[in-house]
């Protein structure tokens, strides 16, 4: 849960055009969490930095972006996530 988190704050610095403080959480928060997906998944992540169009950011991560619910569908997952685990 703590790596959807960390996405989710890392797509909405990107999208703000925060790509110092996006690169800080890649670097100091996400590279920490252990990815079940190998380094591939760190390696996508990694890809987006390159996208200076938020619209082409949003395709390519498949990503609502803040304005199109990301959080909502953020939370819907957690819950999810919760009740399988409780």
């Amino acid at each position: 849960m703590r790596l959807l988190l960390l996405q989710e704050k890392y797509l909405e610095l990107l999208e703000s055009g925060r790509e110092m403080e996006a690169l800080q959480c890649l670097r100091h928060e996400l590279a920490l969490v252990p990815l079940h997906h190998s380094d591939k998944q760190l390696q996508r992540l990694t890809s987006y930095m390159m996208y200076s169009d938020k619209e082409m950011l949003r395709k390519a991560a498949q990503w609502p972006g803040l304005s199109g619910g990301a959080r909502e569908k953020l939370m819907d997952e957690l819950q999810g996530n919760l009740c399988v685990l409780i």
